[in-house]
């Protein structure tokens, strides 16, 4: 005889232990959208990741930025935080014609991140990203799109299950906010 063994609320540990993490995923992805600073603008990469992970970010290996484009007039720089137990955090920074460094996308706790430059070295239209969840529980991919004020904002979200069953949910339920 298999013996469930209770939460305090009284369900059963399993589904207090999913429901945990369905609210704190929902809750880490949306703190990380919020806190991704997504059209904040620093004079320089190493502001933003300072103001990002403070003192001494330049010596934790998790934490790496590398320019993707330095075309006249648009420098592309991608900043990574792969902080082991977590999926990493992609930031895309564009340096704008009064010489800052804005952040124009950022795609937190994801394993996938698909991405690539124009051919003239400019932002794509379009960048998708889906995370690694735990056994047994769906994937979550979010499609950004550019938009015409110069930074990504989600445009659609799927959650992709075990058995590749897809189900479109709100970008609001990906984020746990209203950003779409």
């Amino acid at each position: 005889m298999e013996q469930l063994i209770m939460s305090p609320k009284g369900l059963p540990r399993k589904f207090a232990c999913a429901f945990f993490f369905i609210f704190w995923n929902n809750l880490a992805i949306a703190s990380a959208f919020e806190g991704g600073r997504t059209g904040e603008c620093f004079s320089s990469v190493d502001d933003y990741l300072l103001t990002v992970f403070g003192q001494g970010y330049e010596l934790d290996d998790n934490i790496e930025a590398r320019p993707l484009s330095s075309n006249a007039g648009n420098v592309i720089t991608l900043a990574v935080d792969k902080t082991p137990g977590l999926n990493p955090t992609y930031v895309l920074l564009q340096q704008k014609d009064n010489a800052k460094h804005c952040v124009v996308l950022t795609a937190p706790y994801v394993s996938n991140f698909k991405f690539s430059l124009n051919r003239d070295g400019s932002l794509p239209t379009e960048v998708v990203t889906i995370d690694t969840p735990p056994p047994g529980f769906p994937a979550t991919r979010v499609a950004y799109r550019l938009k015409n004020t110069g930074v990504y904002a989600p445009k659609s979200c799927l959650l992709i299950f075990p058995n590749n069953k897809k189900s479109k949910i709100s970008c609001d339920k990906a984020f746990g906010d209203s950003r779409n």
